[in-house]
């Protein structure tokens, strides 16, 4: 399986809200990133979710930060996908994961529950997992059994998560 791009926090909330860090860790086995604006987002978790940016820390490792050249067209790409007078981080962490993964990760998977950022990175020709795709891959692999994957989705959306699927 190709490189996951943790784009946003939006997966990693719903693994943190279900405590399956291992199952995560499982399916990454070492080939997954994010970008610095993403491990910046995370931090504001830590308040409702206190483990999230150590356990993604460890399971990411050193955030991918975009190069000198890169940050033109992070801005471009980041200002594709904003409204009018949001904050100017938000969607930072897209907007860089795309162009990193354009840029030096060709082939890498983007992972996001975000409905908005996949269409943009579908758009660029950039294949999309969610947190249900990463399920399926959990069960199909034999890290979960259809009873707990059940129970992993039903405890998400009582919390009002929307997990996705892309593929």
């Amino acid at each position: 399986m190709p490189p996951l791009f943790f784009a946003d926090t939006t997966v990693l909330v719903n693994f943190a809200h279900v405590e399956r860090w291992d199952l995560l860790e499982a399916l990454m086995r070492q080939r997954a990133r994010w970008v610095a604006s993403v491990e910046d987002e995370c931090r504001s978790w830590v308040g409702t979710f206190a483990t999230i940016h150590d356990e993604s820390g460890r399971l990411l490792g050193e955030a991918v930060r975009p190069e000198a050249r890169e940050y033109q067209d992070v801005r471009i790409v980041r200002d594709s996908m904003a409204e009018p007078f949001e904050p100017p981080q938000k969607h930072l962490g897209e907007a860089e994961s795309l162009v990193i993964i354009e840029n030096r990760f060709a082939g890498s998977l983007f992972v996001t529950d975000d409905g908005g950022a996949h269409r943009v990175a579908a758009a660029r020709g950039v294949r999309c997992l969610g947190t249900l795709d990463l399920f399926k891959g959990a069960e199909q692999t034999g890290l979960l059994d259809s009873d707990t994957h059940l129970q992993l989705v039903q405890s998400l959306h009582r919390a009002g998560r929307v997990p996705r699927s892309f593929t």
